[in-house]
């Protein structure tokens, strides 16, 4: 069997198993300020539940910061709850919403019925490390019952800014302004219903193609093994580990190597693919606003979407090829980025092996340059 078709195969197995975000995944949470920006990041999504309105919801929120979409902001990348905002060395605060396109990028933060004693200041530093050359804004999400004790405190908030975009206040209303559900998608079911298919889906695995899965995993741990060895070999300072179907609670693929230094707080990922291998890099763990500045500054790259990921990974960056017209930074993705074709960077051609380690050699050089000689 051909590489192409191993690939083509495996994809249609696995895509069986990629479903539609259901109603665990948006709720999330039983706090009512966490389940509201659940709902709003969901419907703000122009790849999950923001088609489903027409993108009606993603429009209110460009009205109020006066941008037109996707003109004057660019595509959309990606976006990411919980935001974490590197405060200093022992505290790490949260901004609630980050949404990022290619030219611009929008904060958000949700005050229900509780007071604004947020840091501000910090989550602008934060996002402003974000940027890599784009504009931004920043908002803070209210209902109406809460607007004009939120805007008090915030006009406090705002003389502390400095050098920062002063925040806006926007409301559950305002976000929500003419929204309609589209009644193409309507499928007319019972909620209940939906909701014990998500349950039986979780388990519910794909039919059809069983001969695949043994198949894919024999032509991949076999480069794998290959791998590793010629790895371990040219990487003696650093931890080399293989990482298979589970771990941590994640499920994967495609196997992966991965490489790391305990005193530089990043991994990559040589995910051994059928067609070939990727490289995505990372944090041990959660974010690193010098990590991400020292990607933007040497290579394009996509935010990482495995085959079953529900939503894009804000802080693991695959690296694509570089072309002439291709800017360093984040990039939209016009699929999952596991499929993007140019993220595959290494085939399986003679003296592959070296030429992995050799672009391995090139990636550490470079982010941990970055790292040793720039501060934020």
């Amino acid at each position: 069997m051909e590489d192409t078709e191993k690939y083509e195969n495996m994809v249609k197995y696995y895509s069986k198993r990629s479903v539609d975000q259901n109603i665990l995944e948006i709720i999330q949470k039983e706090s009512s300020e966490t389940v509201l920006v659940n709902a709003a990041s969901y419907f703000l999504h122009p790849k999950r539940g923001g088609h489903l309105i027409d993108n009606k919801m993603l429009q209110n929120l460009m009205d109020k910061i006066g941008k037109d979409y996707p003109n004057e902001t660019g595509e959309f990348i990606c976006m990411k709850n919980e935001f974490p905002c590197e405060e200093n060395d022992k505290s790490m605060k949260r901004l609630d919403l980050l949404l990022e396109f290619e030219k611009h990028c929008i904060g958000i933060e949700a005050k229900v019925n509780s007071k604004l004693n947020n840091p501000l200041k910090e989550y602008s530093k934060s996002l402003v490390n974000r940027l890599n050359g784009r504009k931004y804004s920043t908002l803070i999400l209210v209902k109406k019952n809460n607007k004009k004790t939120t805007s008090k405190a915030l006009e406090k908030k705002n003389k502390d800014q400095g050098e920062y975009e002063k925040w806006d206040l926007i409301t559950w209303s305002d976000l929500v302004e003419d929204v309609t559900y589209n009644k193409t998608y309507s499928k007319n079911s019972d909620p209940h219903e939906d909701l014990i298919n998500s349950l039986i889906k979780i388990e519910d695995g794909p039919s059809g193609l069983e001969d695949i899965e043994e198949e894919m995993k024999k032509f991949t741990d076999e480069r794998l093994e290959l791998l590793e060895d010629e790895v371990k070999k040219s990487f003696t300072e650093y931890k080399v580990e293989t990482w298979y179907k589970y771990k941590n609670l994640r499920q994967i693929i495609e196997p992966r190597l991965v490489i790391e230094r305990e005193d530089y707080a990043f991994k990559i990922d040589v995910c051994v693919g059928i067609r070939g291998l990727q490289f995505v890099v990372f944090k041990r763990s959660g974010y690193c606003q010098k990590l991400f500045k020292a990607m933007c500054r040497n290579y394009p790259f996509y935010y990482w979407q495995d085959y079953l990921d529900q939503y894009e990974l804000y802080n693991r960056y695959v690296i694509r090829k570089k072309d002439k017209d291709v800017k360093n930074g984040p990039l939209f993705p016009n699929q999952l980025s596991v499929k993007m074709e140019e993220t595959v960077i290494i085939r399986y051609q003679d003296d592959w092996t070296t030429d992995a380690t050799e672009k391995l050699k090139e990636i550490i050089e470079k982010i941990e340059d970055y790292i040793d000689n720039n501060n934020i």
